[in-house]
């Protein structure tokens, strides 16, 4: 397998664990009682912690610890929302599509559009062109 493959590979195996983590979390907040928005935000924010840090680690092996890259990668989160909102409430209702349909093409196109963002613009060394590799 090419270098590249792992990297796609760790990628799919850090979004399956931390949709995982989200779904898991969420479930568990509301069970303990909180309210739906609540229990989203805290579920949400810490997949998007845990989320940060293995992509960091694992899958593009760069520094945690790094404010200029966490704020690209909060900044491609940030993208993802805005383009899967776009999805859910504008694009669904133009084309009639089901939010069953809607939600999978969120599935679809934002692994590919952060896989695109984190590989070329959160993990890349400016200095270099390149990303670090684990591999």
């Amino acid at each position: 397998m090419t270098d590249r493959g792992k990297r796609l590979l760790r990628f799919g195996v850090v979004g399956i664990a931390n949709t995982v983590i989200y779904v898991g979390g969420y479930l568990l907040l509301r069970t303990l009682g909180l309210e739906e928005i609540v229990a989203n935000c805290l579920a949400f924010a810490a997949a998007v912690a845990l989320q940060y840090v293995a992509h960091s680690r694992y899958t593009f092996g760069a520094r945690v610890k790094d404010p200029a890259q966490f704020a690209r990668f909060l900044t491609t989160i940030g993208a993802g929302l805005a383009v899967s909102t776009m999805i859910t409430a504008h694009l669904a209702g133009i084309f009639g599509l089901s939010d069953w349909m809607a939600a999978l093409i969120v599935t679809v196109v934002l692994p590919v559009q952060n896989y695109i963002l984190l590989s070329l613009w959160v993990y890349n060394d400016p200095d270099t062109g390149t990303h670090p590799e684990r591999i």
